[in-house]
């Protein structure tokens, strides 16, 4: 929901980009249903209510949205902490009128899918979006990644390093499938905000608010090599990144 910038680079970087729509719903709250914007005071949630009870291991593509009175309550939230940024009036038209009438749709990934491409359409990027559910592939979480990279004719996959932790052992299901595996290397960049100090890791409608045109050029300016397994292994370990960093 509301990506960080850090996703986007993921998509600046792809031909492909392959939402994973069929992959399960976390039981706790999730990055899939919220993330933060800055305020005088740091990071604030915000958080879409989603229906839970009864729908244990339920794919992210039908997840429903249990009041769609929320996106109001996040444009008024969005209103009165960025009413001050320099292209809050053009952008935050934008993003208002991004459902009709203020209704978004029922399910959490229309509403998520709706605003990631709005995002990537700022900052001008032009991958081509795959949704996994339509694809004919199966299998555990690594292979299906294989499978996937396979039916889109990918020679590589870009992982966000947080997902070290689950293909640190799998990299052999990789080379098996003929495709290399790579760990972003991502370095949170700083630029002006309505109050300071700066403060990163904030939904990506932070930098657009603030930087508007310059949003794009300061998301790619954090880019670094990419790693290895081994090198994102030592890099967690070494303690060179933040937990928040990790679980985007």
């Amino acid at each position: 929901y509301m990506p960080w910038i850090g996703y986007h680079d993921l998509i600046d970087r792809a031909d492909v980009f392959d939402l994973l729509d069929n992959d399960a719903m976390t039981n706790a709250p999730s990055w899939q249903q919220r993330n933060r914007i800055k305020t005088p005071k740091g990071l604030a949630w915000l958080t879409v209510p989603v229906r839970r009870s009864g729908h244990t291991g339920q794919a992210i593509r039908d997840v429903e949205i249990a009041d769609a009175r929320f996106w109001r309550k996040h444009l008024n939230t969005i209103n009165a902490n960025y009413a001050r940024a320099a292209f809050f009036p053009e952008y935050r038209a934008k993003l208002a009128a991004l459902f009709d009438d203020g209704a978004p749709p029922a399910r959490l990934s229309d509403v998520n899918i709706a605003i990631i491409k709005l995002f990537a359409q700022w900052a001008e990027l032009t991958p081509r979006f795959v949704l996994a559910s339509e694809l004919p592939v199966s299998g555990s979480r690594t292979d299906r990644l294989v499978a996937i990279c396979r039916e889109l004719g990918g020679d590589t996959y870009l992982s966000p390093l947080g997902a070290i932790e689950y293909l640190a052992d799998d990299g052999q299901k990789f080379a098996d499938g003929r495709v290399s595996l790579a760990f972003q290397n991502y370095a949170h960049p700083e630029y002006t905000q309505v109050s300071t100090p700066f403060v990163p890791f904030a939904s990506a409608v932070d930098l657009f608010l603030n930087e508007g045109p310059n949003a794009a050029r300061i998301m790619r300016s954090g880019r670094r090599p990419d790693l290895t397994i081994e090198q994102a292994l030592e890099t967690l370990h070494d303690g060179k990144t933040t937990t928040t960093e990790v679980a985007q």
